[in-house]
């Protein structure tokens, strides 16, 4: 939903998203992952009203976590990093047009006009880390401290997200955002809020919010074939 001062309120879809992962690297006794990554954005499935791109992108991506239960302060193990790098290929390249023809007065081509560009992306870097502090954990492999229903199925959280451009011309500047919030994990799913802050003048001057909602499969159709493993 894009909400801008001096013009109504727009709702939409934006592009959709397919994600591809590989766990390449599990050591479960210190609680370490390593997984790689493919995200593909297929360019022109957003709502066209909203300004969604009409050209797609893809982007290899590294994924880490790193859980602290293996250090020896029973309160600091529900702490957990997760953080991932990736590097964006945009289908169309951002181009700048070319200079309006020169004016009758003599004015030097193009004088005076803004340039124009096409509505190409550019490449991009982006990574993100997060610090998170689970309560399930707490309860159930640390110490129990009584905390029952809602409250002992909360994940609190801080994001850190960075992107920065990677090709020339480009219209975005590098921006940092951070986002405290939480999630709620139940057996179906987990359910998540986020604030959007953000951090430079790129990333914007207006606090936003995100929401998330993750549905378990294999613990909701364990028994079909969204329940299982493409390959095994």
């Amino acid at each position: 939903m894009l909400d801008t001062e001096g013009s109504k309120t727009e709702a939409g879809w934006e592009n959709l998203v397919v994600t591809g992962k590989w766990q390449a690297y599990t050591n479960a006794p210190h609680e370490f992952v390593v997984s790689l990554g493919i995200i593909r954005e297929i360019g022109g499935s957003a709502t066209n009203h909203t300004g969604g791109d009409r050209f797609g992108s893809t982007a290899p991506t590294l994924y880490g976590g790193k859980g602290f239960g293996d250090i020896p302060v029973p309160l600091l193990q529900p702490f957990a990093v997760t953080g991932e790098l990736g590097y964006t290929i945009a289908d169309e390249e951002l181009k700048q047009g070319e200079a309006p023809p020169p004016l009758a007065t003599g004015q030097p081509t193009g004088g005076g006009f803004a340039p124009t560009f096409n509505n190409g992306n550019n490449n991009a870097w982006s990574a993100g880390i997060s610090l998170q502090y689970s309560l399930p954990y707490l309860q159930s492999q640390v110490r129990d401290i009584g905390l029952d229903g809602f409250l002992g199925n909360l994940v609190p959280l801080v994001e850190f997200t960075w992107s920065s451009p990677a090709s020339s011309p480009s219209t975005p500047g590098t921006s940092w955002i951070a986002a405290p919030g939480a999630i709620y994990m139940a057996q179906w799913g987990e359910v998540g809020v986020e604030a959007l802050i953000p951090l430079n003048r790129t990333a914007g001057t207006n606090v936003g919010v995100v929401g998330l909602v993750h549905f378990f499969f294999d613990d909701l159709f364990p028994n079909s074939p969204l329940g299982r493993p493409i390959f095994q």
